[in-house]
């Protein structure tokens, strides 16, 4: 797991008390406050390195469940000691990725490792669906358009599908997915948006109310599920330009997927 940087000096560690309090008291996910020295210090050289390390097990079908793993209902996430314990490596990439989506056709080093961070991504989809039914344009196109507030809901998104692929009803869910309209992690995200509103409902049905969540992802989820809806919106818009998008980007990165 990618944990916070150390430093020296009684004002960093005061620094960590207090987002650590703060995220107790609000419950929420600090990804914009987290000193995370892959998204930030790491050069594309070192990203493709990590990258290519990872694909030559994903490729081989070697299950890498922690290098997206969210344990949503676990109520001890809810401080920065404890996600540093269980921060998922992807999340970092992912927000490489983020910070550095907008390179120049001079920087090839980090054009390379954006291509990289792509075919990671494709083959963590590969290996969380029975079919292998997702593009690298569609890849791309969630990447280069996913705000960092919502990189947390898309790894809860995969490891949704994940575990919908280990379930009774898998083969029924990779057919609505092959045929999706808008590819299968469009698909899929309506799926999770529509059993977040069920359970809603079901809740308010029953006379329960709806209480503060003591897990920071969990309350992640709920703080952006909003947001989450309106950028699948985002997706569908862009859909059909998808395929010359990415061959501009697959040209820049010099990786060939």
């Amino acid at each position: 797991p990618i944990a916070p940087a150390a430093a020296p000096g009684k004002k960093r560690e005061r620094e960590a008390e207090v987002l650590s309090i703060a995220s107790i008291t609000t419950g929420k996910l600090p990804i914009d406050q987290w000193n995370d020295p892959l998204a930030t210090t790491w050069e594309g050289k070192t990203v493709t390195g990590l990258c290519a390390l990872l694909l030559s097990n994903l490729v081989r079908s070697v299950p890498l469940p922690k290098l997206h793993h969210i344990t949503v209902n676990n109520a001890s996430n809810n401080n920065l000691t404890e996600l540093s314990k269980s921060w998922p490596p992807l999340l970092s990439i992912l927000m490489w990725y983020e910070n550095n989506r907008n390179v120049g056709a001079t920087d090839l080093a980090r054009a390379e490792a954006l291509g990289w961070i792509t075919n990671l991504v494709l083959w963590v989809v590969h290996n969380s669906t029975i079919r292998f039914a997702c593009s690298a344009e569609e890849v791309h196109l969630w990447l280069t358009n996913l705000p960092r507030s919502l990189l947390p809901t898309f790894l809860q998104l995969l490891n949704t599908m994940l575990q919908q692929s280990l379930s009774k009803v898998a083969d029924r869910v990779a057919e609505a997915m092959t045929g999706a309209k808008y590819g299968i992690l469009h698909q899929a995200a309506q799926g999770l948006i529509t059993r977040y509103r069920e359970k809603i409902v079901q809740k308010e049905e029953a006379g329960k109310k709806q209480v503060a969540t003591t897990c920071t992802w969990q309350q992640d989820l709920n703080d952006h599920i909003s947001a989450f809806e309106q950028f699948l919106v985002k997706i569908e818009k862009k859909w059909d330009g998808r395929n010359d998008s990415y061959a501009t980007f697959r040209n820049l990165s010099l990786i060939h997927i």
